[in-house]
C-alpha cells in the first residue's frame, strides 16, 4: 500500500456477520468487531437465527458498529450464493419476512439499525435484472433505513425513485469484471487469497485510486464503504493487515 496521501482520508468499513446458527461458532466475529465500523447480520434467509441474530446485535452495539440487516433468497442449503428461480413476489415477500424478523429482533434487543443489505446472489441478481431491483426498491422504501449496496449499480438507481438514503459499497477482497460487478465465485481467482490483493485494493478504492479489473484493466470504484467477508480465508489477518496499512497511509476507518 504504497498510496500518499496529501490529506486525511476516511473509509467505512464493513463485514458480513453472524452468518451461523449457533452462539458458540461467533468467534471470529467478536474478534473482527473491533477492526470495523460497520457490520450487516444475517437474518434467517441464509443463515442466522434468532438467538444469533440477537447476540450479534448486543455485540456490535458494544463496539458502537453501524448495524444492518442481510436478507437473501430463502435458501440455508446454497447459502443463499445460487439463484433461485421464482416469481419475483415470492422472493419480496421472503425477504420483506426477514426484514420483519430483524428489525423485531432489533426491537426487543433495544438496538437501532442503521441500514439493510442484500447477500449473495441476490445482491449480484439485483444488479442484472432492473425489474427485481426496482421491486426490492420498492420494499425498502416502506422502512427507515439507509440500503447498502453496489457502487453506482442498478439498485443504486432504483433506490433513487425513493429517495433512499444509499451508502455504495467496494470489495475488498472479490476481483471485479471490466463493468464494475463482482466476478462470480465459480471462477477461478473470484476471491482473493494474498494479503498483497486484498491490502492494496483497499488502499486504492479508499483514497480513490484504479484498481485491477478480471482482465487486467485499471477500474475506479467510488465507495462510501469497503466490504471484507467474514469467511474469506484469513480475513482477520488480511483486517488486521489493512488497519496497518490505513494507519500508515493516514487511511481513518469512520
Amino acid at each position: 500500500c504504497s498510496l500518499e496521501l496529501s490529506l486525511t482520508t476516511l473509509i467505512d468499513l464493513n463485514c458480513d456477520m453472524g452468518e451461523f446458527d449457533f452462539i458458540a461458532d461467533a468467534e471470529l466475529d467478536l474478534a473482527i468487531m473491533p477492526l470495523i465500523s460497520r457490520c450487516n447480520i444475517a437474518i434467517g434467509g441464509h443463515a442466522g437465527n434468532e438467538d444469533t441474530i440477537s447476540y450479534c446485535f448486543e455485540q456490535a452495539s458494544k463496539h458502537n458498529l453501524s448495524i444492518g440487516i442481510h436478507p437473501s433468497y430463502a435458501d440455508r442449503a446454497n447459502f443463499g450464493r445460487k439463484i433461485v428461480s421464482e416469481p419475483w413476489q415470492k422472493t419480496i415477500d421472503d425477504i420483506a419476512q426477514q426484514i420483519e424478523l430483524g428489525i423485531n429482533t432489533a426491537i426487543a434487543c433495544g438496538i437501532k439499525l442503521s441500514h439493510i443489505k442484500l447477500h449473495g446472489a441476490l445482491y449480484n441478481q439485483v444488479e442484472v435484472d432492473e425489474a427485481l431491483a426496482a421491486h426490492v426498491a420498492e420494499l425498502f422504501a416502506q422502512y427507515d433505513l439507509a440500503v447498502l449496496g453496489m457502487a453506482n449499480g442498478q439498485l443504486k438507481k432504483a433506490c433513487s425513485s425513493y429517495s433512499l438514503e444509499f451508502i455504495n459499497e467496494a470489495f475488498i477482497d472479490r476481483r471485479y469484471n471490466n463493468v464494475s460487478q463482482l466476478q462470480p465465485r465459480s471462477e477461478s481467482g473470484s476471491v482473493f487469497t494474498s494479503e498483497q490483493d486484498i491490502v492494496s485494493q483497499a488502499c486504492a478504492i479508499a483514497v480513490g485510486e484504479p484498481i485491477q479489473s478480471a482482465d487486467k484493466k485499471p477500474l475506479k470504484i467510488t465507495a462510501d464503504s469497503l466490504c471484507i467477508h467474514s469467511d474469506t480465508p484469513n480475513a482477520m489477518q488480511f483486517l488486521q493487515a489493512i488497519r496497518t496499512a490505513f494507519s500508515e497511509q493516514d487511511i481513518h476507518v469512520s
